[in-house]
């Protein structure tokens, strides 16, 4: 199977995708498609569209006919504490469940075709997430698990079950969104063990000039960025020219890298390493060049996730900025 090989449902995917193709994929794995097929380098994998879970286009002989009545429950429901007790009970349907015969079959390709390497990332790819106002940020799971049938299949779970969390369901009605589901796609995805990783943002993040290149990078996985645990590096980089116009060498006082199993391990980080950069002038120029691309394939200022493994770069998510509201500068 080759990168970026895709489970499909009733869609045809064309050979040169563009941004809108693979609708019923979720915002993450509709990029990532995107970027694997126009040569962009990303870590090997698989996609589940949204559509094989059956509320999503119930048919007779539905194989999760136990979700639609709760489902129902849950979009009357008025009060919270009738909402918690619904989704918990949505959660252990979804865990009773056998999982769809595609899902199956995606599954089987992963484990059977020597794609998978020992650790596997299943991430979330909601219809919601990354789309525009109602993006879903921060609802839903994504979990490392070993490259067996017994952990990937508790890590499929935790994953959708997560459609139905507290928190989710709260977001969803909020913002008028349908609570039938799971609306959720899955990416299964090689784990990387990156030395450097961390964004980019194809503008500035606060001032919306897109006539630069926001960079920030930590040893590590990018988990110590998201958490605040560690003060990355800074790079802004003009975009036309690739000259770097500001750098602010960060703290780094910790990384998190991933033991066998997946957990997830945070580290001291030595004197010597802080002193220096995540990034190499090489490295550096390499990612400003990857970004490039990317923003010529979806025509827009990107988020991107980045990780460097050795010499090898992966971007690992690209997603539209969406804060952007100033016209565009010229370039």
């Amino acid at each position: 199977m080759s990168r970026g090989a895709v489970i499909e449902s009733q869609n045809t995917i064309s050979p040169t995708p563009k941004s809108g193709d693979f609708p019923e994929f979720g915002g993450k794995a509709r990029s990532l498609q995107e970027l694997s097929r126009l040569g962009i380098a990303t870590p090997d994998f698989v996609c589940i569209p949204y559509t094989v879970w059956p509320l999503v286009q119930l048919k007779q002989g539905s194989s999760w006919p136990a979700l639609v009545e709760i489902t129902h429950e849950l979009e009357l429901a008025n009060d919270s504490l009738s909402r918690r007790i619904i989704g918990a009970a949505l959660r252990r349907a979804v865990r009773e469940e056998p999982l769809p015969f595609e899902a199956e079959n995606a599954l089987s390709a992963w484990l059977g075709r020597g794609m998978a390497a020992p650790l596997t990332f299943v991430r979330s790819s909601a219809a919601t997430e990354d789309a525009g106002q109602t993006s879903s940020a921060g609802q839903y799971k994504s979990v490392v698990a070993a490259s067996r049938d017994g952990p990937l299949r508790a890590a499929i779970a935790t994953v959708l079950t997560s459609f139905y969390s507290d928190r989710a369901i709260a977001y969803r009605r909020a913002h008028g969104l349908d609570q039938a589901g799971p609306l959720m796609g899955l990416i299964l995805q090689n784990a990387v063990r990156p030395d450097a990783a961390g964004v980019l943002f194809g503008c500035d993040p606060i001032t919306a000039d897109r006539s630069v290149i926001v960079i920030e990078a930590s040893y590590g996985l990018g988990t110590t960025l998201v958490s605040g645990a560690a003060t990355p590096d800074l790079y802004v980089v003009e975009k036309k020219s690739g000259l770097v116009v500001e750098t602010r060498r960060g703290s780094k006082k910790v990384r998190d890298v991933l033991s066998h199993d997946g957990t997830c391990v945070r580290e001291r980080v030595s004197e010597r390493l802080q002193l220096g950069n995540a990034l190499t002038s090489s490295r550096l120029s390499e990612l400003i060049q990857v970004y490039r691309a990317i923003e010529q394939i979806f025509a827009s200022p990107q988020d991107v996730e980045w990780a460097f493994e050795g010499e090898q770069l992966w971007i690992l998510q690209s997603r539209t900025v969406t804060s952007v509201t100033r016209t565009e500068i010229s370039r």
